[in-house]
Order: structure tokens, then sequence, then C-alpha cells
């Protein structure tokens, strides 16, 4: 059993945490694939590289949404840590994004990305698997998080009253 390098198809980004890491010090993404030829031979490539746990689950619709996930801090066995550099971000042009455009890039879900990503299998502490490590992202659409956009309200249509009832609004709060 070994390692392979692949390039996933295009598919929707959720909880996009490949920039910085996330609270559990990962870098992550789910990556939603469609069922299509190309993710099933993904999959299928995937299955053959290991038994036990894998890094994808089936949806009822026939898609698949794979786990890409790295540590970013590693231990040598002499006991000295390491910090692992996060995946290499390109544009839609193929363009490395890096320095201030990387600092305040802010991919969020629905954005479309393809990655390239090293897929091994693994063995500790009795549990077996299929890991899915993500060495570089394509983002073909991005899909903007909303941090710091406003987050006002739109002009309500005002309805005139003329039957003399008094209005009831239907909110639950």
């Amino acid at each position: 059993m070994s390692k392979a390098t692949l390039v996933t198809p295009i598919g929707t980004a959720e909880w996009f945490s490949l920039t910085k890491e996330d609270k559990f010090g990962n870098f992550t993404c789910n990556l939603k694939l469609e069922d299509s030829p190309e993710t099933h031979k993904l999959i299928s490539k995937i299955d053959s590289l290991g038994e036990g746990r894998k890094p994808y689950t089936k949806q009822a619709d026939g898609s698949f949404v794979l786990k890409l996930k790295m540590k970013s801090k590693g231990q040598k066995k002499t006991g000295e840590t390491y910090q692992v550099n996060p995946p290499v971000i390109y544009d839609s042009l193929g363009k490395k994004i890096d320095g201030q455009a990387l600092a305040g890039l802010n991919v969020g879900n629905g954005s479309e990305i393809r990655a390239k990503v090293e897929v091994g299998f693994y063995e500790f502490m009795g549990q077996k698997g299929v890991s899915c490590k993500p060495k570089s992202i394509q983002i073909s659409k991005l899909v903007e998080f909303g941090g710091g956009s406003d987050l006002g309200f739109d002009a309500l249509e005002l309805q005139e009253e003329d039957n003399g009832e008094e209005s009831s609004d239907d909110y639950d709060f």
C-alpha cells in the first residue's frame, strides 16, 4: 500500500480553512464533488490505496464529500517540533496567490476549487485508513466569506391597511 498524488475534479468548497489553521491546528476543507465519471475514477483510486476509514462520504444524491486535511505542526523522532507549510493556493489562471493577496483571501462556502492531494494509507494505534492531504489548491470561482460585509436590510414594501382591522405579524421570536 502506497501513496499517490491525485488531482480532484472541480467541486464546491465547504468550511475552507487551508490558508490558516483551524481551531484544532489543522489545514482543512470539505470538497463536495458531483456524481460524475471523474469523481468515481478518483474514489476508486482512493479505495485502491488501502482499507479502513476513507476520507470521503457518499451523499444521498450520489455526490461525494471529500475531507482534505493535514496537520500544521509535526514532531520528529528526536522530539523536535516543526511547522508544516499550508497548501499553495492558485487562481483560475494558474497564478500563485501569495503575500497580501493571500492574507486577505476569504474563501467562503460555495467557492469552486480543485485540489492536488497526496492520498496515502495509514495505520495508527490499531486504526487503519486512507488520508487525503491537500498540497495545492486552484480556485476557479471565488465566493467571498462575508466577514466584514454590510449586514443591513433591503427596503420593505409597505402595505396600506384599508379594512379597519389591526394587523398581526406572524413573526415567531
